[in-house]
């Protein structure tokens, strides 16, 4: 008596559990519609929670309940699936989940019309429900970005071993010919309610969790970046230069510094209009970015004005690689209201070596900016479109 109240209770908490979440989840996405797959997160909870009112009244009583319940739980799984998509960036696929629908709808209407095959149709509803929920683990385990690795792994840990019950439950039965509940007691008939509840009580949370994180990052990125080149802004750059002049001072290397200014920038505005400067700075920034090794820093440090940091680079290897990107402006091809936009930029190029017994990374860092700006300056008096 005392165990089929603690099943009933469980069933019962369940229940409660996911009709909050339900109604929780649905205002969140009516109140926040950017959040990246949280109508389909409330869709798959809606579903569960439909598939516990078709059952609700007698425990898989009737054909109905016997086809719609499982069907709607495996619609919930591939909802909850296509969610994950949406954060490992992978691209959504419908053949197969059509498959599976097709194929478990058709097992479930086989299993409860005439003959009530109702172990058949645990095994069936424990091999989808759990081959889904392993697909959903391995997909986190494997294609989550780095900067959600932790909550998508603890997300995927669930998944995974819920997916391992519900295949050994499905081995049971195909073994003994009998539920697992049935043969070993009601112990196992709380494991299997008990499973149920703390996937549904974790994924929500999984899914914040993922959230959360990421929008952290991508705030992190926004107020370090320049909204329209995507280079850093001054004060990451900054942050980024004081740590390397510290690298330097501390293994001796050599530092270089590029400054950039583009020319008659404020004739540009004047002539095409500022859709026509910002196509001009954002097609600077895409050459210079890709003229750059990955341990480079490009930053936009005022309106038409780059600054390049190139660790471990000497004052020749700096000076080459500034006449590279000085030609390739002056060779960009942009066509604005029918007319050619000519795009010409001048350069500065200072390099730093420091040792250990240097002023301190806060003074080298500016002396090195100031050199730079001294050098950009010689090549804007010496005729523009050159390299100081």
């Amino acid at each position: 008596m005392h165990s089929s109240n603690a099943v009933f209770s469980i069933y019962i908490a369940n229940s409660i559990l996911v009709a909050c979440y339900v109604v929780m989840l649905w205002v969140i996405a009516i109140m926040s519609p950017k959040l990246r797959g949280m109508r389909l997160l409330a869709w798959a909870y809606t579903l569960a929670l439909a598939a516990i009112l078709v059952t609700a009244g007698g425990y898989w009583h009737g054909w109905l309940a016997h086809t719609l319940s499982p069907e709607l739980l495996l619609i919930c799984f591939l909802l909850l699936h296509y969610t994950f998509l949406g954060f490992v960036g992978r691209k959504p696929r419908w053949q197969a989940p059509v498959i599976i629908l097709v194929a478990g709808l058709a097992g479930f209407l086989y299993c409860s019309v005439g003959a009530d095959h109702y172990l058949l149709r645990a095994e069936l509803t424990a091999a989808l429900l759990g081959t889904q929920a392993l697909l959903s683990g391995f997909l986190l385990l494997r294609y989550a970005p780095e900067d959600i690795k932790a909550p998508s792994r603890a997300t995927a840990i669930i998944f995974l071993l819920f997916g391992t019950r519900s295949i050994l439950r499905c081995l049971w039965v195909a073994h003994y010919h009998v539920l697992p509940e049935q043969m070993q007691g009601t112990i196992f008939a709380i494991g299997g309610i008990s499973a149920y509840l703390i996937l549904n009580a974790f994924t929500p949370l999984g899914y914040m969790w993922m959230e959360t994180t990421r929008l952290q990052r991508e705030m992190e990125i926004l107020s370090a970046t320049d909204s329209l080149t995507g280079a850093l802004n001054r004060r990451a750059f900054d942050e980024a230069g004081l740590v390397e002049v510290e690298r330097s001072r501390r293994y001796g290397l050599e530092m270089s510094v590029i400054a950039i200014d583009v020319d008659h920038f404020k004739m540009l505005n004047d002539e095409f209009g500022h859709k026509g400067g910002d196509s001009a700075l954002v097609r600077v920034s895409e050459v210079v970015r890709s003229m750059l090794r990955a341990t480079d820093v490009l930053a936009r440090v005022g309106g038409d004005e780059f600054v390049i940091l190139l660790p471990a680079t000497d004052q020749q290897g700096a000076h080459e690689l500034a006449e590279r990107v000085r030609g390739r402006i002056a060779n960009l091809n942009i066509e604005m209201r029918g007319k050619h936009l000519p795009v010409e930029a001048s350069f500065g190029v200072a390099t730093l070596r420091m040792q250990r017994t240097d002023a301190t990374p806060s003074d080298s860092w500016e002396k090195i900016l100031e050199q730079a700006d001294a050098a950009l300056y010689r090549a804007k008096e010496g005729g523009r479109n050159r390299v100081g």
